[in-house]
């Protein structure tokens, strides 16, 4: 399935079109809707949930962006919505949320980088909205204690990715950037 144009033509907001000064962190519901005022595909981070939802998140770990603590996958995607982000008023917002904000207006890249999106990629990949899943190599190994980058795609992990995203009609892919000592 080609790449659509739409997707080609216009720049692509990297976890939405964020900027913490301006009141908008990655991934936020902030940075979702300046991205989609701009007119820009999105590309954003997927997470699963302790009870098997999705949420836009890019970090496996709270502490970076949130003042809570632990890992995004130990939470519900219920307590996850009270979070607040880091310099915003926003909380973490689940995947059918953003996909509602975004209403088809522009693309949007899901982005499979953990071992929480991976456990619950059946649970999400047909979320209403959603076009496209790639996951992203380096850090998907690093999540599941790989010890290469390309150990999911030669254990036939992707396989079972591409299938599920084939049978939603979803375009797939992957990729990823290795660091010089590892992954390689």
């Amino acid at each position: 399935m080609p790449l659509p144009a739409d997707l080609l033509r216009r720049p692509i907001a990297h976890r939405a079109l964020h900027d913490r000064s301006a009141g908008r962190p990655e991934n936020s519901p902030a940075a979702i809707r300046a991205a989609v005022e701009a007119g820009y595909a999105i590309e954003i981070d997927v997470q699963g949930t302790s009870d098997g939802q999705a949420v836009v998140f890019h970090d496996e770990w709270m502490e970076r962006l949130t003042e809570a603590t632990g890992f995004v996958k130990d939470y519900t995607a219920a307590d996850l919505g009270r979070i607040t982000l880091r310099h915003s008023t926003d909380t973490i917002p689940t995947l059918p949320q953003v996909l509602a904000i975004v209403a088809g207006r522009v693309p949007v890249v899901a982005l499979l980088e953990t071992s929480g999106a991976f456990e619950t990629l059946p649970e999400w990949v047909a979320t209403p909205g959603l076009q496209e899943v790639y996951v992203g190599l380096n850090d998907l190994h690093l999540s599941l204690h790989q010890r290469f980058m390309f150990e999911p795609l030669a254990l036939g992990l992707l396989d079972g990715v591409a299938r599920l995203a084939k049978a939603q009609g979803l375009r797939f892919g992957f990729g990823g950037i290795a660091r010089l000592d590892g992954g390689l």
